[in-house]
């Protein structure tokens, strides 16, 4: 996926996926839609692994304190990190992109809702994300990860493409907030870029006008140009964009909801190849929509679809149970999981379960807490499950099929 926006469309403001601050500082990613690669990568992993989480603020005096929480934690894991008897020029090494970030002013001027910090000497990743987190410092041989399940897990994610004539704009969702997508080059920005310079200077004539601050909208003064010539016109347009699109989405298993008057967002419909494309769209001109209000709108859409395919999914695990085509057992979901035999998994949000498991012998060992090769085995579940592009839902204790502490549907 490319990089990403800030979200506030009247700002003016971006955050760009590279680092922002020098080569040596640990590699921060903007508070974005996560990738199943970017935890498939952290997932493998191993080593001495620091994951730190906690929750940050956007604004007002609790701004002060994030780096203040951020400091204790990493004081917590250096004290972890000595019990495990590494000699102190290590954890230095180990902790001090970290500890670069506490007097970076800039960096804790430009927060989301939640920071996880992750190390092991040889990758450092800081990410501001737009959900909060309970305070944690974990050192493992692993990442621990599961905090950022529910960024990854099916309801958690989905498109929305911004279409008239004037402007295009791809939004990355979730129900907590968005963020603007930067445009590649093999994406046309309007009707005018994708067709090019001389339709432009054929047909309209373009007036820049601000609005309220944002960015330029596009008045169409046309003449010479008729009907048929518009819907041409307008096919074209939309045929190089859905080229574009296909060229820029990396993940197309992701729902996208359309914005836009009828007559583009249904010709678009018809002429697009993105499998994942809803029915229902935000209609209107998004042009007089800020991408708060698109992302408002595009969640009303979204939602029930959302629900409805985690009861269908619930509702197969119940018909399944007991047919030896789903179970709720967590050694019977692990091996399947390793088997890449689950279609979907449901996870409770907040429960822990920690223990040791080997998956070529099938051996499964439950701990009370964790322990130094310990690691959390739903997180384990769930991790091997998006790997083998299994549905994951997470979801409240009181909403697992099943009651249970796991529920999987297999596909065979």
């Amino acid at each position: 996926m490319s990089q990403t926006q800030s979200n506030d469309r009247n700002s003016g403001s971006a955050t760009s996926g590279s680092p922002s601050r020098s080569v040596s500082s640990p590699r921060q990613v903007p508070s974005r839609l996560l990738r199943r690669d970017d935890l498939a990568e952290l997932a493998a992993h191993r080593g001495t692994c620091i994951s730190i989480y906690l929750p940050t603020h956007r604004k007002g005096p609790e701004i002060e304190q994030d780096p203040i929480r951020l400091k204790n934690l990493l004081t917590r894991a250096e004290r972890e990190l000595a019990a495990r008897e590494l000699e102190e020029d290590r954890i230095r090494a180990l902790m001090k992109p970290a500890r670069r970030l506490l007097d970076d002013d800039d960096f804790w001027r430009h927060q989301s809702d939640g920071l996880a910090v992750l190390l092991n000497g040889d990758t450092e990743r800081v990410f501001r994300l737009p959900i909060s987190f309970s305070e944690r410092a974990h050192v493992a041989d692993h990442f621990y990860l599961k905090p950022l399940l529910p960024l990854l897990t099916q309801g958690s994610r989905f498109y929305v493409l911004a279409l008239s004539r004037g402007e295009v704009r791809l939004l990355a969702a979730s129900p907590h907030r968005c963020a603007e997508i930067e445009l590649d080059e093999a994406v046309p920005r309007s009707l005018a870029d994708a067709l090019g310079y001389d339709w432009e200077q054929r047909s309209l004539q373009f007036h820049g006008q601000r609005r309220g601050g944002s960015r330029r909208e596009t008045i169409f003064h046309g003449h010479g140009a008729g009907t048929d010539d518009r819907e041409s016109e307008l096919r074209r347009f939309l045929e190089v964009l859905d080229r574009g699109l296909r060229q820029t989405l990396s993940e197309t298993g992701i729902p996208m909801v359309l914005a836009g008057v009828d007559e583009v967002t249904s010709l678009f419909r018809q002429l697009s190849s993105y499998p994942q494309l809803l029915e229902e769209s935000v209609v209107g001109n998004p042009d007089d929509l800020s991408n708060e209000q698109l992302h408002e709108r595009a969640l009303e859409v979204v939602r029930p679809v959302f629900d409805s395919e985690r009861q269908a999914a619930a509702g197969r695990f119940a018909e399944r149970l007991g047919t030896g085509k789903a179970s709720d057992r967590l050694a019977e979901v692990l091996d399947a999981a390793h088997e890449g035999r689950i279609e979907a998994l449901f996870v409770p949000r907040g429960r822990e379960v920690w223990g040791r498991y080997d998956p070529r012998r099938r051996e499964l060992m439950r701990l009370e807490a964790p322990q130094d090769d310990a690691e959390e085995l739903l997180d384990h579940a769930a991790m091997q499950c998006l790997a083998t592009g299994a549905t994951v839902y997470a979801v409240e204790p009181d909403a697992m099929p099943g009651g249970g502490e796991i529920a999987a549907v297999y596909r065979y």
